[in-house]
């Protein structure tokens, strides 16, 4: 099973991104989001090709986090054996 990583540019998106929710709706909706996005990136370990190919970027991925406005952009790295996320973005952030 391959594991996943986060670069500091995505660890800072997913500290924001938690902040905020935990500013706006209080600590347990944070929680929840933290568990949500955990839930994601498991989910594209396990499966790395699930996601959608992100056009005219060889090898980059997109998948939307269930439930919440985000998409989660990765890179799998299968020689290494990890999942290398790289952005968090909210879905109506163009990239």
């Amino acid at each position: 099973m391959a594991r996943f990583s986060l670069t500091s540019e995505a660890e800072l998106e997913l500290e924001t991104i938690i902040a905020y929710s935990q500013e706006k709706w209080g600590r347990q909706q944070a929680d929840q989001a933290m568990l949500l996005f955990e839930s994601s990136f498991k989910n594209i370990a396990l499966f790395p090709e699930s996601g959608q190919l992100v056009s005219g970027r060889n090898n980059i991925y997109q998948k939307p986090v269930a439930r919440m406005p985000y998409w989660i952009i990765y890179e799998p790295v299968l020689k290494q054996d990890v999942v290398m996320v790289i952005q968090i973005i909210h879905t109506k952030r163009n990239w």
